[in-house]
């Protein structure tokens, strides 16, 4: 995560952005104040197994560890139940903000202004696109809300 309390406003009681001081510019998007990395490192990668070490960077986040633990575990799971990815599968990218904003392979979404800016200015994403991921994100929050209103995994358990 980003480094909290460290933006400008009210809630954080700052009446300057030491966010946009630390990053060396001045943060406009959730994607560029959450740009952050996650390490995972096993010994057994050292040596003549370092070439099986690999950098993922496609978009991806904290919802995206669990799956990927349990892939790497060799745990089995319901991905269904899980909104995030194994990182590691061919499941597409998609990191989501409480606000329904989202960011893929493609670019970032700012739902609240309803802007999109594209990974790469030269591959154009046309609307049916955009609108495809905004209902898979919705899915996903009231997904995620019906989980804790309903208590899925306590129904599932019992069955």
């Amino acid at each position: 995560h980003y480094p909290y309390a460290l933006e400008e406003g009210e809630s954080w009681g700052n009446d300057e952005d030491y966010l946009a001081e630390l990053y060396g510019y001045k943060v406009r998007y959730n994607f560029e104040r959450d740009h952050n990395a996650c390490i995972i490192w096993s010994g057994c990668l050292e040596n003549e197994n370092k070439d099986m070490a690999t950098e993922i960077v496609s978009p991806c986040y904290s919802l995206d560890i669990l799956p990927t633990l349990c892939n790497l575990f060799g745990t089995e799971y319901d991905s269904r139940l899980l909104i995030g990815r194994d990182v590691l599968s061919d499941a597409p990218a998609l990191v989501i903000w409480p606000d329904f904003s989202w960011k893929t392979d493609a670019g970032y979404y700012n739902y609240n202004t309803h802007e999109f800016i594209p990974s790469d200015e030269n591959v154009p994403v046309n609307q049916q696109y955009i609108d495809v991921v905004n209902n898979t994100v919705k899915n996903k929050i009231n997904y995620s809300k019906a989980v804790l209103n309903y208590d899925y995994f306590k129904i599932i358990k019992s069955e």
